[in-house]
This record gives structure tokens, sequence and C-alpha cells, in this order.
């Protein structure tokens, strides 16, 4: 081709995800890479884990059967029953040869005790706490590391909102909290170790050149993105609003800590305008009483423009996930807040597969049969009522008591 006398190279076709008619319709896997910051990995198995202590079982397996390395990062590690399970597997694997590395957020495990990490010293684990205070960055202690990732051999590695405690776990008299994360196979575990490199990077010296990540064969079908969160690069952020401004039928959201910025804020509100189905499930018993008076003041505008709010009336719901027309999920570290979106570094996974999606919605169902739906006084509710899920009428600040 020529323009002006001069040669044109002929424009790529635009790789479609779904017909503009269907699901997402006019999202483009270009598109997609952009705002996530990752490239499609195609060829992977994934599963979703909701239940603590059965993923906690599924994670000490896989770390019990090591062979070559453990990485493991984790905003909190506890030393409790929970934590001393999983450093006596971690440090088991390490006294038989195995490449066992600890990274875990100073300000996530101020509680946790020095002598906790004594064990792990001693069979020879590689610790590095993130982020410790410093005198030379001050400001640092606002940027923290809230990824949960587990990578095991090249073969398995595990992500989501689970953290190392008790909470997760249960005990006989208190329900263990609601959380979700993703097991993945295949290709994108080496970019999940690649992810773990790169912010053991940032705390110290390198992986050793001599570090052999493995090369996983394509396992599934399964197109994968690992979105990884830094300070000021608000790639969750600008994922969340491109799935809102595509969704045609529905985009339901599960989130701990919701006090949305604008952009996600106007995104969902607009998706929830042009007639899309946009649902947000929070805590009704915020584990930060302060977070979930934030999030209440963002009821008010959401509610008018058409958002349906829910609130879990468990003791805890601390699910970061998303899913949007029966096609696109999101399962991460990372919260609707400007803090964890601009400020952390976390690490999310994307997915595009109809069959996790319509795992991840049955599961939003069955939460929101445990949830209250808040509705603002004097509305009636137009919209299709959920099973066992009760109505609450909205009160802010500017209503009599």
């Amino acid at each position: 081709m020529s323009a002006g006398g001069k040669d044109v190279e002929p424009v790529p076709p635009v790789g479609l995800l779904r017909s503009p008619e269907g699901p997402l319709g006019g999202l483009t896997k270009q598109a997609l890479e952009r705002a996530t910051g990752a490239p499609e990995i195609t060829g992977n198995k994934v599963r979703l884990q909701f239940d603590g202590p059965v993923t906690f079982e599924t994670w000490l397996e896989a770390i019990a059967g090591a062979k070559r390395y453990v990485h493991f990062e984790n905003y909190i590690l506890r030393n409790d029953p929970v934590g001393r399970v999983f450093r006596d597997v971690l440090v088991e694997r390490a006294r038989h040869g195995v490449e066992v590395r600890l990274l875990y957020d100073w300000v996530g495990c101020w509680a946790t005790p020095s002598r906790y990490w004594r064990p792990f010293r001693r069979a020879g684990v590689e610790i590095r706490a993130f982020n410790r205070p410093s005198v030379r960055d001050p400001y640092g202690v606002f940027q923290r590391d809230h990824r949960k990732l587990v990578v095991v051999d090249g073969e398995v590695a595990f992500a989501g909102g689970f953290c190392i405690g008790q909470e997760w776990a249960g005990t006989a008299e208190e329900a263990p909290w609601r959380d979700t994360g993703i097991e993945i196979r295949g290709p994108a575990v080496s970019a999940a170790s690649k992810a773990f490199g790169r912010i053991w990077d940032v705390m110290g010296d390198p992986l050793p050149e001599t570090f052999e990540e493995g090369h996983p064969s394509v396992v599934g079908d399964t197109s994968v993105w690992i979105i990884e969160g830094e300070p000021r690069r608000s790639r969750v952020l600008r994922t969340v609003a491109l799935v809102a401004a595509m969704a045609q039928e529905r985009l339901w959201i599960t989130d701990p800590y919701f006090v949305a910025p604008g952009a996600i804020a106007k995104a969902i509100v607009e998706a929830a305008q042009s007639g899309v189905d946009v649902r947000v499930l929070v805590p009704a018993n915020n584990n930060w009483p302060l977070v979930g008076t934030l999030s209440r003041a963002g009821y008010r505008y959401l509610l008018e423009q058409g958002v349906r709010l829910f609130e879990w009336q468990g003791a805890m719901i601390h699910a970061k996930s998303a899913v949007a027309d029966g096609l696109w999920c999101r399962v991460g570290s990372s919260n609707l807040n400007a803090w964890s979106l601009l400020g952390n570094w976390e690490i999310d996974v994307g997915v595009l597969d109809a069959s996790l999606a319509g795992e991840l919605e049955g599961i939003f169902l069955a939460d929101l049969a445990s949830s209250s739906e808040i509705v603002l006084p004097g509305r009636r509710r137009k919209q299709v009522s959920v099973p066992g899920c009760r109505c609450l009428h909205f009160r802010d600040s500017r209503q009599h008591p």
C-alpha cells in the first residue's frame, strides 16, 4: 500500500475476544494486554479456591512435594497454629536441599514475633522483609507488598486473597473467613515465578544466575493474564474500568475494602446505567471498621445510579474477585481502593474461561444467599430478587434518626 508516495505497512487484524454483539462485545486482546500490562498466556489449567482449610491443605501438599524450589510471598504470616504448620513444612523442604525463599511484608507481619522466623533461618531458608521503615524513605511505609503468591518447582502457582493465619482456617467456635484464590498449572506458572523474582530483586540481590525457573508445558486451553500491581502503575484499575466499559450483560464484584476511586466508581455506574447488571458484594462486619464506614459513605451515589449493593452477613468476607458476562474473571490480592490500586505491590490473575466464570458466578450467588441487599428508602426494587437475601434500607448521615 502507499499513501502520499510512501509505503505503508498493512494494519494487522484486531483480535476480538468475542463478537461485538456478544459477551464483552468489542473487547480486544490488544486492549486487555495494554490495560493489564501483561501478555495473554495460553495453554493453562486453572481451578478456583474458596474454602480456607481446603486451600491450605492444597498449598501444603504442593510445598511438601517440592523437589527444586518454593517461592512463598504473603502479606501476613501469623505465629499461630496455621502459621506454624506452614513454617514446619517450608523448613522441612529447606533441610532436604530445596531452595526456599520467603518474602513477607514488614507492616503486615508487625505482630509476628522475631522468634517465629528463627527456625527458617536455621534451616537455610532465604527470608526478606518488605519495606522496613527507614529514615531514608519515610514514605515507603505507605507502599506495601500486599501480594499472596506461592510458586512450586515451576509446576504450580497459587494466588488470591488468602493470608497465613487462623482467621482463614477457622476454629471450633468461629467459621473461617470467606476468601477466594486460584490454582494455576501451565505456562502462566513461569510468569508467576518471574513476578516473584522481580519483587525479590527490589529487596536485595536478584535470584542467582544458577536458578532454573522451569518450563511448564501446555496442560489446558485457558488464557491467563498475570497482572502485577506496582505503585503508580494502576494496572488493575485500568483493567476493571476497561471490563466495565465492555460488559454487555453483568458485572459482579466482591471486595472487602471497597472505597472505589472515581475512575472505577464512574465505570461501574456507566455500566449500570447502560443496562448491565452490576452488583457489588462487601462485608457487613468489616475487620477494619473505619474502612467499612468509608465504604458506606459511597453507597448512596452508587445506589442512585443503579448499582446493586450487598453486605455479606458472615464474620468476614476477604475475597477480591470479579466476573463479567460469564466469561472474564479476576482473582487476586487487589482491593478496590486507592491505596491498593495505586500504592501497593499486588498480584491478580485475569482468566478468560466460561467454565471458570460460571463457577465464580455460582460462588457469588451462594454468597448473596448469606447477604442483605442495601436499598434506598422509598424506592421499590425493580430487579429480580436473590433467594435467601433480605433487604436493608440504606441510612446515611443526611437522614434523621
